[in-house]
């Protein structure tokens, strides 16, 4: 099964939050978010990507009619529009599949766009260990523009 996580770095924080799959196929913030320190040790942020990808399922219900997919993650860090999220933030998608774990760096595309994936610059890493998994995605946002 495929798992999807992605890790922002945003005003010195790292936000590792899962995603998950509705039944009519979008992908959509839903299940583990976590907070970490900028400076984060790399067992501390493979373990949060770990569990972030765990926490990552197929068949969730979208969102109720009016909200976001993005709704809770905002709640959660109190602020108002998606707008402001995005204002300054680095962000790195991480998808496991099996054993395989691909790192890509995304490109902040402002609140009308959102972030586009950068797949010419991704990692691919077989069976990784969560540090590993930690320094491809400090790697991967180094790469974000």
């Amino acid at each position: 099964m495929r798992q999807l996580a992605t890790v922002d770095l945003r005003n010195g924080e790292l936000i590792v939050s899962s995603y998950s799959q509705t039944g009519p196929g979008c992908w959509i913030a839903y299940g583990p978010f976590i907070r970490l320190p900028g400076d984060a040790a790399d067992t501390v942020l493979g373990t949060a990507l770990n569990d972030a990808l765990a926490g990552s399922q197929c068949d969730v219900s979208p969102p109720p009619k009016g909200a976001t997919p993005f709704d809770h993650v905002l709640r959660l860090l109190k602020l108002t529009s998606y707008a402001q999220y995005m204002r300054g933030t680095l962000s790195v998608g991480v998808m496991r599949d099996g054993r395989q774990v691909i790192v890509t760096p995304k490109r902040n595309d402002g609140a009308a766009t959102g972030f586009t994936e950068m797949p010419g610059k991704a990692e691919t890493l077989d069976d990784p260990s969560a540090a590993a998994m930690s320094q491809a995605v400090w790697r991967a946002l180094a790469r974000a523009v």
